[in-house]
């Protein structure tokens, strides 16, 4: 089926591939070879896979489970399906292997329609064992949550008949003690179907904390042990211990007759299906009676006094009352609707009593309809489910009173129409209110109701008390006088809103109309107009004329400004005039621009939206920018950004007062983005290190990311030493040493709202040694690595300083594979430099530096000598394709997991032989064609002869768009490079499956130095064995 990977090609084009590809596979058995044909060619859905011949060789990690010759296995290569617009195969997927037997009964049972479209969802594919030659049928790995795994038959909720064989065989190791009952109980328990509990005899002994309850036939207890019950996911069944249940004694259960099992039949099937399931039969070994254990649901449904079922109050009437439909313009049905059923006991003769009783009745509801009991003979008054509130609500009446008659009306005639939305209108005495805080003009107040409303539970259908809830009051003044217009004032207000209900203060006898916390969301908390959220805004204009007149400057420019523009702007404070001495700790940042940092004690004027009152932010620190021109300052003026102005009384500048989260505290600058904004400081100021040097260096990779792009970049840092924990060495180089470690803070990143930490991040400390004498070198190393998010080179987070060493440290991405294993910094770049991200992509570790940091040589050849190019070690300077050479040596060692040259000593020997074109060799069976040639053609001893970084680039792109199964471009070119990967994967999967022990094992020479160091001796010497 290989072949079918080389086209992007739809169904049609596919099942001639499928029908060509006929000739490349055979089972061995023509019946077999025709069966998976005509299965291949009905392929026709993208999300099925093909049905597919399987040779056993690629199946791994074979495992037998279950009585049924089943065995679990990984398929290597995986099943093939249409993805989209190309064919791909999920590699490694887990499969189930079932035997056939008699290959030619399946494939009968198979073409049968309803076997056929079963199978299809199961089914991968068929093998055969190469030594048994028994023919396999290959299913799902997902196989066993339909099909038991100790038979292989199918089953339903995981729970196989097989598994009745556990319960048949416990037979024996239990007894109640009478056949009759044993037979019972097996009877139930060969009926189990793994829903449920497993009925069983429970011995009395495993109850505890008996307590009986009611006329001596029900108790509760607690069953130690507990009952039984089928668990899906360990397949097998479990204990459910220390449960509650209730007893129920059977005391006429001396006798066991069939009479007598007819009755615990009874009881059983009323909770069957339920969740007041009986769990088993027991026995009190004193008074010998039976007992049925339920769960302790039981009482829900039944009587704790007698045991007897509760006749429901509330039902569903399946066809529902009759109600006028405005918009069909008929009367329809509403059906299955939730009722009360109202009993009138002792009523089965019509007389003018009973009628008189059921008028009285609906004389405040009306009713659905009567009904009678067909047993009892008993009428039946048919309501909707509420009406046991209102029947409530009524019997209340006599709880309570206002104190007047017409208001008692009123709250009596609200709670009449209450419909179960929202809560019950009633009269709240005044003591229930506490923590009353007056808000407005002492007619709006916030207080706590200690019982809180009554409102509808529809789960418990009945009322209940939402306790110590935040309320509303608002003073009626006018209620001392005509009730009735008092009344009138009340339903206008009921009108916009849902009112708790009535209050009275018992001091002023001032009435109180009770709302929730949430009326001031709607009305003003000063006058209790609608429509303002906290305060209008003719409120707010009153009270800032008041509060704010009396600070004017006398200059009527300024007041006038003020005046005109008097209102709370965006940010919710008053523009206002400042005095002078209300600022304190006033501090200069920037002369030439007259910018200062100060306190203003006072602060400005707010309205707080929780508090609903006008309110002064203590202590604001503010920026300060000195205008010595008045109209200058009339026209920088931003009111939205601004506090207010102020003049020195000294030197006579007017001053600009400004909201200092806009500008930066440290040199005044207005903030240019939101990461500014979040730091409280700018760019510039955001770095200050005693070393000019490094302050420009940061300076410059922060000025250098574009934040208005929150996505790919990542803020760059000065990092403090002591940020960083659990420092460990994990490689050491000739120029450089690196630690693992774990930054505490650690790594800055974009959040919708801003900028947020990542903490106890993994990082690599790339310690260059010697480095703060030789910063240049330092700085453009640190450079050239990225702060953006770009794959496949890994990031650079900030630079550091070790105390002690006084060494600069680079803060690195840290990669999680073995990238680390040796951490070498020869020339520009080496094996070690280049490595895994989490994705497992080829990924740059190092930007390298081509000699050591303290050498100032030139002509110093620095390096690990099988990764330096020919020219170099001749002692020609190194070029762009002397890297290309050294990336060569890194293809090598990623193609075998081993090193070049390992087995030869690192002399001028081995240098010579590199100048005479001596290289690695390679096993073609373990890299493609493709990758060999472009290795080698890296090593090309003429560095002309190379390919140039845009070719390099271009052919790995090549490579990766060839393998990638949704590149949607592909050419004949992309397959035959996909088809060489293919073809030594295999190989190459077992190969680097053993690749540490490879590292580990291989012969390695005692002179082979994987360190970077000076070559020059080196390359002296190769004169003399150039000719070897």
């Amino acid at each position: 089926m290989e072949s079918l990977t080389e086209y992007s090609i739809d169904f049609t084009a596919g099942k001639k591939i499928i029908e060509e590809n006929f000739k490349n596979w055979t089972s061995g058995n023509e019946s077999i070879d025709n069966f998976i044909r005509k299965k291949q060619l009905k392929y026709e859905k993208y999300y099925k896979v093909v049905f597919e011949w399987i040779p056993y060789n690629k199946f791994i990690e074979v495992e037998e489970i279950g009585d049924n010759c089943l065995t679990t296995a990984i398929w290597k290569e995986g099943p093939l399906r249409y993805d989209e617009n190309a064919w791909i195969r999920a590699s490694y997927e887990k499969v189930v292997l079932r035997p056939l037997y008699d290959p030619q009964k399946f494939i009968d049972e198979f073409m049968d329609q309803d076997k056929e479209i079963e199978f299809t969802h199961s089914c991968r594919g068929l093998s055969q064992n190469p030594d048994t030659k028994v023919y396999i049928l290959v299913l799902i790995g997902s196989y066993f949550d339909h099909y038991c795994e100790k038979c292989g038959n199918r089953y339903d909720n995981k729970w196989c008949l097989c598994q009745i064989n556990h319960l048949k065989n416990n037979f024996t190791n239990w007894t109640s003690g009478n056949e009759k009952i044993d037979d019972f109980i097996q009877e139930k328990q060969l009926e189990y179907d793994g829903y449920g509990v497993v009925f069983e005899w429970i011995p009395y002994n495993e109850f505890i904390n008996i307590k009986e309850i009611g006329d001596d036939c029900l108790a509760t207890a607690i069953w130690k042990n507990g009952p039984s019950i089928y668990n899906p996911h360990k397949k097998k069944l479990i204990k459910v211990s220390y449960k509650v249940v209730c007893l129920k004694f059977l005391h006429n259960s001396l006798d066991i007759t069939n009479q007598f099992l007819s009755e615990v039949e009874s009881y059983l099937r009323i909770g069957e299906g339920k969740h007041y399931e009986g769990y088993g039969l027991s026995q009190n070994p004193v008074t010998k009676v039976y007992v049925l254990v339920f769960s302790d649901k039981y009482f829900e449904k039944y009587c704790d006094k007698c045991g007897n079922e509760y006749i429901e109050k509330y039902t569903i009437w399946k066809d529902g009352p009759l109600i006028y439909n405005s918009s069909k313009k008929k009367l329809i049905k509403e059906s299955c609707k939730s009722i009360c059923l109202k009993y009138l006991h002792n009523s089965p003769y019509i007389i003018d009593e009973f009628l008189n009783e059921v008028e009285s009745y609906l004389k405040h509801d009306d009713g659905y309809g009567l009904s009678q009991n067909p047993d009892t003979r008993d009428y039946i008054l048919v309501f909707d489910d509420k009406y046991e509130n209102k029947e409530w609500l009524k019997n209340n009446f006599t709880n309570w009173t206002s104190g007047n008659k017409k208001i008692d009306s009123f709250i009596q005639e609200k709670q009449l129409k209450y419909d179960g939305k929202g809560v019950v209108f009633e009269w709240i005495p005044y003591d229930e209110l506490i923590r009353i805080k007056e808000m407005g003009d002492n007619c709006l107040t916030i207080a706590i109701w200690k019982d809180g409303p009554l409102i509808y539970n529809s789960n418990k259908k009945k009322l209940i008390k939402k306790s110590c809830v935040a309320v509303c009051l608002k003073y009626l003044f006018n209620s001392l006088n005509d009730t009735n217009e008092f009344l009138k004032e009340v339903e206008s207000y009921l009108k916009h809103d849902d009112g708790y209900g009535l209050s009275q203060n018992p001091d002023t006898k001032v009435y109180i109309l009770v709302f929730d916390n949430e009326y001031f969301d709607n009305n003003c908390v000063k006058c209790g107009n609608k429509g303002y959220k906290g305060m209008c805004n003719p409120c707010q204009m009153n009270y800032l004329k008041n509060n704010l007149t009396n600070r004017a400057s006398g200059i009527v420019k300024i007041d006038s400004f003020i005046q005109e523009q008097l209102k709370y702007n965006r940010n919710g404070v008053a523009f206002e005039w400042i005095q002078y001495n209300e600022f304190i700790n006033i501090k200069e940042i920037d002369r030439e621009n007259g910018l200062a940092i100060a306190t203003w004690k006072d602060g400005p004027l707010y309205y707080s939206k929780t508090e609903r009152n006008h309110k002064r932010k203590i202590s604001e620190k503010v920026l300060l920018k000195y205008i010595q021109n008045i109209d200058s300052l009339l026209n920088e003026i931003d009111t939205n950004e601004g506090y207010g102005i102020s003049q020195n009384p000294n030197i006579k500048y007017f001053i600009l007062v400004l909201q200092l989260k806009y500008y930066c505290e440290y040199c005044g600058k207005r903030y240019n983005n939101q990461f500014e904004i979040g730091n409280k400081s700018c760019i510039l100021c955001q770095t200050n290190h005693e070393n000019k040097k490094i302050d420009d260096l940061i300076r410059e990779m922060k000025l250098s990311i574009d934040y208005s792009s929150n996505k790919t970049n990542i803020i760059f840092e000065w990092i403090p030493y002591k940020q960083f924990n659990n420092i460990e060495e994990i490689g050491k180089g000739g120029f450089s040493t690196v630690h693992s470690a774990i930054w505490k803070d650690g790594l800055l990143y974009p959040r919708w709202n801003g900028w947020r930490r990542k903490p106890n991040i993994k990082v690599a400390l790339k310690c260059l040694h010697n480095s703060q004498n030789f910063l240049d070198e330092f700085i453009n190393e640190v450079k050239a690595y990225s702060h953006k998010q770009i794959g496949n080179i890994l990031k650079i987070y900030g630079i550091s300083q070790n105390p002690e060493t006084k060494d600069y440290i680079m803060v690195l991405e840290y990669a999680e594979e073995d990238i680390y294993y040796d951490y070498y910094d020869c020339s520009d770049t080496d094996d070690d430099n280049d490595d895994n991200n989490d994705d497992y992509d080829a990924c740059i570790s190092d930007m390298g530096l081509c000699r050591k940091i303290d050498d100032a040589d030139e002509t110093s050849v620095y390096g690990v000598m099988p990764y330096v190019a020919p020219e170099v070690l001749k002692g020609n300077p190194y070029t762009q394709a002397a890297d290309i050479y050294s990336f060569g040596m890194i293809m090598y060692v990623i193609a075998t997991g081993k090193q070049p040259f390992a087995n030869r000593a690192h002399d001028g020997i081995l240098a010579a032989s590199i100048c005479n074109g001596i290289r690695p060799e390679i096993d073609d069976q373990i890299a493609p064609k493709c990758y060999i040639d472009l290795m080698k053609k890296c090593w090309d001893s003429n560095p002309e002869n190379r390919p140039l970084t845009i070719e390099l680039e271009e052919t790995i792109e090549l490579f990766h768009n060839s393998l990638d199964q949704k590149f949607e471009e592909k050419k004949q070119q992309h397959y035959k490079i996909e088809e060489q990967f293919k073809k030594t994967q295999v190989n190459r999967t077992n190969f680097l499956q053993n690749k540490n022990n490879q590292i580990t094992t291989q012969f390695t020479h005692p002179q082979a130095i994987y360190t970077s160091r000076l070559l020059n001796p080196y390359t002296v010497e190769i004169t003399d064995f150039t000719n070897l």
